[in-house]
């Protein structure tokens, strides 16, 4: 009975601490909820190893600036090619 005399005279002379220390709980339990509810709200993924593909559909019709006609004296494979890239006709 005496503990609870002293303990509620402390607290009528400096009730200030004890509204500190009732705040820093009351902070220090929402910061607590506000982790738990950041560590429910991630999402887990499952990875898994696939081959990538590239894959790229196009539709449409390609015109150059300039057309030309190739007519070979034979049908058959090609073997040899004159020219290289970047050569120019003049």
């Amino acid at each position: 009975m005496i503990l609870l005399k002293n303990v509620l005279g402390f607290l009528k002379k400096r009730w200030y601490i004890f509204l500190i220390i009732v705040i820093g709980v009351g902070l220090y339990l929402n910061q607590q909820r506000t982790a738990q509810a950041k560590i429910e709200k991630e999402q887990t993924y499952v990875v898994e190893r696939q081959n990538m593909k590239e894959l790229l559909s196009l539709a449409g019709e390609i015109n150059a600036d300039e057309h030309i006609i190739l007519r070979f004296q034979t049908s058959g494979r090609l073997a040899w090619v004159g020219v290289k890239e970047g050569d120019t006709f003049f």
